[in-house]
């Protein structure tokens, strides 16, 4: 019994270090692309482990009731880095950013009466084993990227590697890596917070460590707005709408993935997808109204389950419990700072592995004949492809387009779902199927 809950015990921080993992870099890229101070950044970061604390709560225990890290969206970020990337004055910050508060609770709009009317379960429909697989590999190659660079220490086009970094971070990715393929229990189970513990106290011990700083404030709430009242324009409004629809593909996607890594299973139940797209509308809702970008359900922890073997609930709860408490105290949130990105970017690295295994897994659910395989090759190639577009290259198009063309996993799965729709399957192949 006592083994049980030392076990559970460490479960819970582990998910607090993967939730944390997660969400830790962003208001620091935010910070410096609107010129924040560095109190700002810090009350942004207090707001985000509050605001990904409670979306992962209530997603477990309301909405699809897995064990599922909420985190900031890749899209959300996108549009917030190109919206701020376009304005040039301190007045012209707060008002983009009153934008983006608008545009956010637009799309939980959207998200939320996706859900509630059944719209999302129609969508399901075009998440075939084929658009499914090819979007969690899309999704690996994506994320890979920036947690490879985070791992060799390169934050702007500026940074160069150094190899004294090196000399840590590599090894402890492969000694996560093959803890979690080879490593027996205790070892295999919390590979990742057992490198994100070496490699901290390795960290500060060669002296690269950063202290703490901040206010000295014990309790503080995050109150409501802090970039000032909503607004819209219409061609924001349209993007919020737009990103709503979008991210329901990530929701379904993300829930897949994980129950092919916990059950074996693609098959998704109606009534699960209609509580997870209210919910998901709900912590979007969040998002806007305490200035964070906005929260969805992420699709690496299917990664993560597979490596660490714990896809239990009550520790998840817990460990969401336990962020949205660290988020009220200052001082504790800022202790979490202390653990080095490179660190855990490279403890996390190796979860994208075991991502990329369930994504072909899923494309080998139907068999892969010229048709499948021409669009798993095509919506790679240009989905991947798009991911090297430099986004000064695409600053004349309009928002949206921006926005499309420069996530190359927003693109993917749009090229992915055309293909599959209007590409129809000859009537023999789908007789030898069966």
């Amino acid at each position: 019994m006592k083994n049980v809950a030392f076990r559970d015990v460490l479960t819970t921080f582990q998910w607090v270090i993967f939730l944390i993992a997660n969400c830790i870099t962003i208001p620091i890229v935010i910070g410096h692309v609107y010129h924040f101070s560095s109190g700002q950044v810090i009350e942004m970061m207090q707001r985000t482990f509050l605001v990904v604390g409670i979306s992962s709560l209530l997603q477990s225990i309301m909405g699809h009731r897995l064990s599922i890290a909420d985190g900031p969206a890749g899209i959300w970020l996108g549009v917030f880095i190109i919206t701020g990337s376009s304005l040039a004055s301190a007045a012209q910050y707060q008002s983009g950013l009153g934008t983006l508060e608008g545009t956010m609770l637009i799309g939980g709009i959207t998200l939320g009466i996706a859900g509630a009317t059944g719209l999302i379960i129609k969508l399901q429909k075009l998440f075939t084993p084929i658009v499914t697989g090819t979007f969690l590999i899309l999704i690996s190659i994506q994320l890979s990227g920036t947690f490879l660079k985070g791992m060799l220490g390169i934050a702007s086009s500026g940074d160069v590697v150094k190899p004294s970094l090196l000399l840590v971070t590599v090894p402890l990715f492969l000694a996560v890596l093959f803890l979690s393929l080879f490593g027996k229990g205790f070892f295999r189970t919390y590979a990742v917070l057992i490198g994100i513990l070496v490699g901290t106290i390795l960290f500060h011990l060669m002296g690269w460590g950063s202290g703490m700083e901040g206010k000295n404030r014990v309790f503080s709430i995050p109150g409501f707005f802090s970039w000032g009242n909503p607004h819209l324009n219409i061609s924001m409004a349209v993007t919020g709408i737009i990103i709503g629809l979008v991210l329901i593909s990530n929701l379904i996607a993300t829930i897949t993935a994980v129950n092919m890594a916990v059950h074996d299973s693609s098959e998704l139940e109606s009534p699960v997808l209609k509580r997870s797209g209210i919910i998901a509308g709900i912590n979007t809702l969040l998002s806007a109204v305490f200035s964070v970008v906005g929260n969805v359900p992420l699709s690496t922890t299917a990664g993560f389950l597979k490596m660490t073997g714990r896809a239990e609930r009550l520790p998840f709860i817990c460990g969401s419990i336990l962020l949205v408490i660290i988020s009220l105290f200052p001082a504790v949130s800022m202790v979490f700072t202390l653990i080095p990105s490179p660190v855990a970017y490279a403890a996390i690295l190796s979860s994208f592995c075991h991502m990329a295994i369930i994504g072909f897994n899923t494309v080998l659910l139907q068999r892969v004949d010229q048709r499948r395989a021409t669009i798993f090759g095509l919506t790679i190639a240009i989905g991947a492809g798009s991911m090297f577009i430099p986004s000064s290259a695409l600053v004349k198009l309009p928002t949206l387009a921006q926005s499309i063309l420069g996530n190359g996993l927003l693109l993917g799965f749009i090229v992915a779902v055309l293909m599959d729709v209007f590409w129809k399957e000859k009537k023999e192949s789908l007789d030898s199927q069966e």
